[in-house]
């Protein structure tokens, strides 16, 4: 399984419902709830740029020599990000 490729972006619709937007305008998500619906939002659409980074980081991590089980953790939360194991 994919996830939806591109720039996230969140838009408030109603009081109560904020949608998740890919890049081409489509709905991926509404998110509900009456307490932390924005922030739930913001944070779904920020989900691409955070996986970008963590890849980006985990490259930079590794010149450093970090452990290797602490790279595979990453690389093991990357795939399941992805839609992996």
């Amino acid at each position: 399984m994919k996830h939806t490729k591109g720039k996230w972006t969140s838009s408030h619709i109603s009081e109560f419902e904020f949608d998740i937007i890919d890049e081409n305008g489509r709905t991926i998500s509404t998110v509900t709830n009456w307490n932390e619906q924005e922030a739930n939002a913001n944070l779904i659409a920020s989900a691409p740029e955070m996986l970008k980074a963590l890849k980006d980081s985990l490259f930079v991590l590794r010149e450093h020599r970090i452990e290797e089980s602490r790279q595979n953790e990453l690389w093991d939360l990357i795939a399941k990000a992805e839609g992996g194991v």
